[in-house]
């Protein structure tokens, strides 16, 4: 999200956002303790709360197993930290390949038993000459 709102907006825009991907398959990751956000109305007052202590953000990390992961970052961009309005708020979202990787008991990517750390029988393409075109 590329512009700053105010609480309401930005956590109607979080919401759908939230209920796009659990329709999307992804999920909490339960190694880190992750969940879905909690916007009941209870929910809201207790992250609108949080916006205004330090680390002045929420996050969770998702994934959808053995494909992609996902930081789902909410935070407080404007205001918060100083007590001086106008509150301005940021959804913040990190996608890229399920680097955990994991069920319980996976090894994690930096391991050397993890998969990618087995050598490839692949050849390396040579790098295009600088200035052709692909």
């Amino acid at each position: 999200m590329l512009e700053k709102l105010p609480f309401d907006e930005a956590v109607a825009m979080l919401e759908n956002l939230q209920d796009q991907f659990k329709a999307g398959h992804w999920e909490p990751y339960a190694l880190h303790e992750s969940k879905w956000f909690d916007l009941t109305p209870e929910g809201k007052q207790r992250l609108y709360a949080a916006m205004f202590k330090p680390p002045y953000r929420l996050q969770q990390t998702l994934h959808i197993p053995k494909k992609y992961g996902m930081t789902f970052r909410f935070k407080c961009a404007e205001g918060c930290w100083t007590r001086e309005p106008p509150y301005l708020f940021l959804i913040d979202i990190g996608i890229s390949d399920d680097t955990e990787c994991r069920k319980p008991g996976d090894p994690y990517v930096w391991e050397e038993s993890h998969p990618v750390h087995r050598a490839s029988t692949k050849p390396v393409a040579p790098k295009p000459a600088e200035g052709h075109a692909h």
